[in-house]
């Protein structure tokens, strides 16, 4: 098992995770807020395993659309 943490700035504008083709391992990426509380969690069970791209948006965030083949966050 590996573990990551990383903290990422969202006021200004959301970030871009790109997740590679997992080719049906097991994975899971939990996202915490600031205060802990988990508010996704992509992975194999909840997303599937093929390559997909994630946009992580701050609470509230409209200052755009969301470019097609992204799930915001």
């Amino acid at each position: 098992m590996r573990y990551t943490t990383a903290f990422l700035e969202v006021g200004d504008e959301p970030w871009v995770l790109s997740v590679p083709d997992m080719q049906g391992r097991y994975f899971m990426l939990p996202l915490l807020d600031g205060w802990t509380n988990v508010f996704a969690v992509p992975g194999s069970r909840t997303t599937g395993t093929s390559a997909q791209t994630l946009l992580i948006t701050g609470p509230g965030w409209s200052a755009g659309t969301v470019p097609a083949g992204m799930m915001q966050l």
